[in-house]
This record gives structure tokens, sequence and C-alpha cells, in this order.
């Protein structure tokens, strides 16, 4: 299962960029912090930026979503977040 905690995105990294817009919710895309990009993961030496570029793709930025719960579920339904993962 995927924890999503939109109202405290700071745990997350990368973490999504959710702009709200007259009641919808615009995906701006998932961001990595300054220093992550220097992150590899050590049981393969797979970049984290790797998994930020790849989490990037489930769907076009700027993508309008009606409120966090659908964008929660889009993401969770796409196919390439179980490959993302699979490198962890």
């Amino acid at each position: 299962m995927i924890f999503f905690n939109l109202d405290n995105q700071h745990i997350l990294t990368p973490f999504p960029t959710l702009i709200y817009n007259k009641n919808r919710l615009n995906f701006i895309g998932f961001r990595e912090y300054a220093l992550d990009r220097l992150l590899i993961l050590t049981n393969n030496n797979y970049p984290l930026t790797n998994i930020t570029n790849k989490l990037n793709q489930f769907v076009n930025i700027n993508t309008e979503f009606g409120n966090k719960h659908e964008f929660v579920q889009e993401f969770i339904k796409a196919v390439l977040i179980v490959e993302s993962f699979s490198y962890i």
C-alpha cells in the first residue's frame, strides 16, 4: 500500500507538487529536495532521480484533478509506479 499525506508532503521524497486552482488540483510534477539527486539506493546503485523521472510519467505535467483523492487514485493505478518501486 502506498501512503500519501498530501497535507504534510515534506516527508515523502520525491514529493508531489500540487497547486490548487478554483477548487481544482493541478499536478506540477514530483520534485526532489536539493541534495536528493545525490541519493543512491545502495541495494543496486540506482539513483533516486531515476525514480523521480519515472514517477513524473504517470500523467502529463499540469494535469488537473478534482481533488486530492482523485490524484491519489490515479497515482495508485499507474503501472509505472510498480516498476519504479521495484528498484527499492
